[in-house]
C-alpha cells in the first residue's frame, strides 16, 4: 500500500481506559472526555498500537483486512482521540498529565472523569430525592454491632469555647446585609491557610507547619478569595499569600456572582465572600510516587475547611462549605490549568441575618426538626434549644 513519500506514524493515546458498561465496551479518553462503544477488533487494533507504527505497519499485521480500510480506522481512532498522530503536538493537558506519571492512571483517570458534572436545578433535585425516599430507604447512618459488649462512657466536657464553637458549627445559607470586615477576613485566613511556622527535615528541605494537618507537611492547596462584601478590602478575586499574610489582587472591580462558580446556588450570592481551594498536585507528588496519595489531597482540603468553618463560627459569622462547582469555568478565571492545578473544594462566609439562630434553607426562617441521641450530653449542651418544625 502506498500512502505518499510521507506516512506519520500512529500509537494508542496513554491516556485509554477501557471498560464494560452493562453488555457495552467502553474506550474512554480521560484526558479529552471523549467515550465510545468499542469492539473486540477495535480493541485488538489498539492493543497493536503500543508504540509508533505507520499504518502499512498496522496493515500487514491485519492482512485479513483490506489496507484502505486500515487506514481509515486509524484516522477516525485519531480523530475521536483514541490514538496519536506522530505529526501532531499533544495537547496542554496530555502535555500536563506528564507530571502524573506515578499515579496514572487510577487517579488522573478519576481526576478527570469527575469534572464539569451537570447540577440539577434545587427544586428538581428535591423533588427526585423525595421520589427516592418513597421508594427507596435512605441508609442508616449509624452501624450497630450485634451482641457486642457495651461499656458506657462518661458525657463529653462541653465546657469552654472550643466546645461550644464546635457544637454552633452549622452550615448556613442566609446572610445578614452586614459586610464581613477586614480584620475577620485576616482571622478567618491567618488561622485557615497562614504559615505559622517552617520547620526543617533531613532530606526535604524546609516545610510549612499550619494549622490544619497535611500529609507528609506537602500543603498541597492555594486559597483563592473572591471579595464582594468586605470592608476595608475593595471587591475583586485575590490569591492569599500565607507567608506573607496579604492578599494579591488578580482581578479588581465587582467580580463574577459567586453562583457563577457554584451553579444553582444563589443564596450564596449574598455571602461576603468565598475562598477556593486548589490542589498543586505535583507537592504531592512529588514525595508520594504512588495513585493512593490523590486521596490525600482531599482529606486535606477537608481539614481546611473544618478550620475555617470553626473560625468562621467562633467570630460570629456564618459560614459554609460545597463541592458543587464549576470545574472549567472556575479554573479558567484562577488561571490554572485544572491537571497540574486545579480547584477541589470551596468554603465561603458572610453574617448572620438578624433574629435567625441557623439557616439550613435560603428562604425560610424554619430549621430542621431535631432529635438528640441516647448518650448523656456534656455539660455546656444539657441546655436543649426549643425544637422547631422542619420544612
Amino acid at each position: 500500500m502506498t500512502l505518499g513519500s510521507f506516512q506519520p506514524r500512529y500509537r494508542r493515546s496513554p491516556h485509554l481506559i477501557v471498560y464494560w458498561n452493562g453488555e457495552e465496551l467502553v474506550l474512554h479518553n480521560y484526558a479529552t472526555g471523549v467515550a465510545i462503544a468499542g469492539s473486540p477488533a477495535v480493541v485488538r487494533a489498539l492493543s497493536a498500537l503500543h508504540g509508533w507504527r505507520t499504518a502499512d505497519s498496522v496493515a500487514r499485521q491485519f492482512a485479513e483486512f483490506d489496507p484502505r480500510l486500515i487506514a481509515r480506522l486509524l484516522e477516525e481512532l485519531e480523530t475521536l482521540s483514541m490514538v496519536e498522530r506522530s505529526d501532531r503536538a499533544p495537547s496542554r493537558v496530555s502535555r500536563a498529565l506528564a507530571l502524573w506519571e506515578h499515579w496514572t492512571p487510577p487517579a488522573a483517570f478519576f481526576h478527570l472523569a469527575t469534572r464539569d458534572v451537570p447540577f440539577g436545578e434545587p427544586a428538581e433535585t428535591d423533588a427526585a430525592l423525595r421520589e427516592l425516599a418513597r421508594t427507596t430507604r435512605s441508609p442508616s447512618p449509624l452501624k450497630r454491632l450485634k451482641g457486642a459488649r457495651r461499656v458506657p462512657l462518661e458525657a463529653p466536657d462541653a465546657s469552654g469555647e472550643l466546645a461550644a464553637t464546635l457544637l454552633s458549627r452549622r452550615t448556613w445559607r442566609r446572610f445578614g446585609a452586614e459586610p464581613v470586615s477586614r480584620s475577620q477576613l485576616a482571622t478567618l485566613l491567618g488561622l485557615t491557610w497562614g504559615v505559622q511556622r517552617w520547620a526543617s527535615t533531613d532530606g526535604q528541605g524546609t516545610v510549612a507547619l499550619k494549622t490544619a494537618p497535611s500529609g507528609g507537611a506537602r500543603h498541597n492547596l492555594e486559597a483563592y478569595v473572591l471579595v464582594r462584601h468586605v470592608t476595608g478590602v475593595p471587591s475583586g478575586l485575590y490569591h492569599y499569600d500565607p507567608n506573607g499574610h496579604a492578599l494579591q489582587c488578580m482581578r479588581s472591580g465587582v467580580p463574577a456572582a459567586i453562583s457563577t462558580y457554584v451553579p444553582n446556588q444563589t443564596w450564596y450570592d449574598d455571602a461576603a465572600c468565598v475562598v477556593f481551594m486548589s490542589a498543586v498536585f505535583a507537592r504531592a507528588q512529588w514525595r508520594y510516587q504512588y495513585a493512593r496519595a490523590y486521596r490525600s489531597v482531599f482529606l486535606e482540603a477537608g481539614h481546611f475547611c473544618q478550620t475555617f468553618c470553626l473560625v468562621a463560627t467562633h467570630l460570629g459569622l456564618a459560614p459554609f462549605c460545597t463541592a458543587a462547582f464549576a470545574d472549567s469555568r472556575l479554573e479558567r478565571d484562577l488561571g490554572i490549568d485544572g491537571v497540574t492545578e486545579s480547584a477541589i473544594y470551596s468554603c465561603g462566609v458572610g453574617t448572620r441575618p438578624p433574629g435567625v439562630e441557623w439557616a439550613p434553607w435560603p428562604h425560610t426562617d424554619e430549621v430542621p426538626t431535631v432529635h438528640y441521641p441516647t448518650c448523656p450530653r456534656g455539660r455546656a449542651a444539657s441546655k436543649r434549644p426549643p425544637r422547631k418544625s422542619g420544612r
